[in-house]
């Protein structure tokens, strides 16, 4: 359990597992990178130049994605429920989660969301001490 303050640092459960999600033993595909960051990035000026370095650079930092599957609000006494997973999983193409898919269903989306790769569940509970 992750517990947070008003005033607290957030969710620590983020950081510590961003070292898990670098990009040791599985590359990000840089031509799915280079074509997002293209997407994203483009302007009426045409697209953007992104080196290969750079790139790699940003994805070996390892970037975790925090999607709630259960906010914290007052009808559950400010308890939550995140999936914690690779924010880069696609471009590593890792193989898709069909439990985690499946744990987003019975949560209530629709469509079930989609993740690539290990994903964490850790529930959070927000305290208002002040």
């Amino acid at each position: 359990m992750v517990k947070r303050t008003a005033l607290g640092t957030g969710d620590a459960l983020s950081n510590h597992l961003k070292p898990f999600f670098s990009t040791k033993g599985k590359e990000v595909d840089l031509t799915l990178l280079q074509n997002q960051a293209t997407e994203h990035l483009a302007s009426s000026d045409g697209p953007p130049t992104v080196s290969t370095e750079a790139l790699k650079a940003v994805a070996a930092q390892g970037s975790v994605e925090v999607f709630s599957l259960v906010r914290p609000v007052p009808s559950n006494n400010f308890v939550g429920v995140n999936i914690y997973l690779d924010e880069v999983g696609a471009l590593k193409r890792l193989r898709l989660n069909k439990r985690a898919s499946e744990l987003g269903a019975k949560a209530g989306f629709n469509p079930a969301p989609t993740f690539y790769g290990d994903v964490f569940v850790g529930r959070i509970t927000v305290s208002f001490d002040f």
